[in-house]
């Protein structure tokens, strides 16, 4: 599983992480499953209701 872990606040993107799902559910942050690992998704996206949206 590949995830990305945000801030519920604002949507900022914290962290990209990959491993399996009973390991990224015990971590207890907010994430959204993405299909790629890649270390810019706070650069280029945020999340908006549970979306992972492009920042414009």
């Amino acid at each position: 599983m590949i995830v990305v872990f945000f801030a519920p606040s604002d949507g900022r993107i914290i962290q990209c992480d990959t491993g399996p799902d009973f390991e990224i559910k015990a971590d207890g942050r907010p994430y959204v499953e993405v299909d790629q690992y890649r270390g810019n998704w706070d650069v280029t996206h945020r999340v908006v209701d549970g979306a992972l949206v492009p920042i414009s």
